[in-house]
């Protein structure tokens, strides 16, 4: 844990310096660009976003607890590999939706930007059915479908549905965010079976 704080700190002097640079080569009307405020003509100026992207890097986090855990619990390699690539994944899920990567990556790769997504989803599942079904238990699994779900909504909304109809972003978004505080409820119940068993290795 000592290590991981350390890179940590590292990881965030470096990120200071990158930027301290970046005015010192440009000017300070360019580096405000990095360090803007997300401000808009209305009260709680992109509030969804900035939910969904909470929940999906909390999601993130929790399995970075679950890793920590593991070194100290019973938990498998099998399952510290899991948490290892759920951090990953919902830690660019996170980015992809702030900064709208998928989009980008569609544009460059010439395909439409929901086909990203469903490739994330279909490794998501190869994830779940190879490193994961272990840890999936019924509360789990309730979370996950759910998430997966309104995942499959969103998705749905954004190919298909006209973008001039009424209600459709609000709902494509909605779902995105429902998805993603699923998501994170199903990382909660992974923690909680992953501090039980520290909890049991204590005792013993």
């Amino acid at each position: 844990m000592k290590r991981f704080f350390i890179t940590i700190l590292l990881l965030m002097l470096l990120y200071s310096l990158v930027l301290m640079l970046v005015e010192i080569r440009t000017s300070q009307e360019f580096v405000r660009n990095f360090f803007t405020d997300i401000n808009g003509p209305v009260p709680f100026y992109a509030i969804n976003t900035t939910l969904s992207v909470f929940l999906l890097w909390s999601t993130a986090l929790m399995f970075l607890v679950c890793i920590a855990c593991g070194k100290s619990g019973t938990s498998s390699f099998t399952s510290r590999r899991f948490f290892v690539t759920q951090m990953i994944l919902f830690g660019y899920l996170g980015a992809d939706d702030r900064f709208r990567l998928h989009e980008h990556l569609g544009w460059w790769l010439s395909v439409p930007d929901h086909f990203i997504l469903i490739t994330l989803a279909a490794i998501e599942i190869v994830l779940l059915v190879t490193l994961g079904r272990r840890l999936l238990t019924s509360r789990a699994l309730t979370f996950l479908m759910l998430a997966c779900g309104f995942f499959a909504v969103m998705i749905v909304i954004d190919a298909w549905v006209p973008h001039d109809l009424l209600l459709r972003l609000t709902l494509e978004d909605l779902s995105k965010t429902w998805s993603a505080l699923f998501f994170f409820m199903f990382s909660w119940s992974i923690f909680e079976q992953c501090l039980d068993d520290l909890m049991q290795t204590r005792e013993i």
